[in-house]
């Protein structure tokens, strides 16, 4: 008996011919329809997913900038926050790993991004349990922030700020006043929180 060679798929005149290619850049989908005597070639280009990293670096990016809010509890705080929101879920590594490479490509390289200082200054804030008062003596500058709140003696200060805890939830507080000296460690203030405050308590 002669095996019968298999046949390719036909339904009513129609066939269809699949393939794909693979690059390290982007998968390549082609798919090749003939109906009838006409034939139409269809291409995708699928990139692949950011990593880990970029994804989270991506969301920083989509903080609102500071300096342009002129409203708080406006539209643009209420993004700030939920952004803020999505970035807490991450793990404290790649979070990081993350501040780490952010601050060398939109800080470092670009000499002091107010912008991108801006973001990271609140995002530290917000991801540590910062306490909203502190000892004065006990503060470390890595940055040379305009409008921290601090106590006439200068015995205290609002290390949280420009965000502040109330019944539950995290709110942007207090708007940009200004910023004068070299530029802002945010890694290393990032390491000095987690250090001593570890994560925010999570609020369900």
């Amino acid at each position: 008996m002669i095996p019968r060679r298999r046949q390719p798929y036909h339904d009513k005149g129609s066939r269809a011919v699949i393939s794909w290619i693979r690059h390290p850049v982007f998968a390549c989908f082609s798919a090749c329809v003939v109906l009838g005597t006409s034939a139409i070639l269809l291409r995708i280009h699928i990139r692949p997913p950011l990593s880990e990293t970029e994804a989270t670096i991506s969301l920083i990016e989509q903080m609102p900038d500071w300096m342009s809010i002129s409203k708080l509890g406006g539209p643009d705080s209420v993004r700030m926050i939920s952004t803020l929101e999505q970035i807490d879920k991450e793990d404290t590594a790649l979070l990081r790993m993350a501040v780490q490479r952010y601050w060398e490509r939109e800080v470092l390289a670009k000499i002091g991004s107010l912008e991108a200082q801006g973001r990271l200054f609140i995002l530290n804030r917000f991801i540590f349990n910062v306490p909203q008062v502190i000892d004065g003596g006990t503060v470390r500058a890595y940055g040379g922030w305009d409008g921290i709140p601090i106590n006439p003696d200068r015995t205290t200060v609002d290390l949280a700020w420009p965000l502040a805890t109330g019944n539950g939830h995290v709110a942007l507080v207090g708007m940009y006043q200004g910023y004068c000296g070299d530029l802002y460690l945010a890694p290393d203030e990032f390491d000095d929180f987690n250090s001593r405050f570890g994560r925010r308590r999570k609020i369900r």
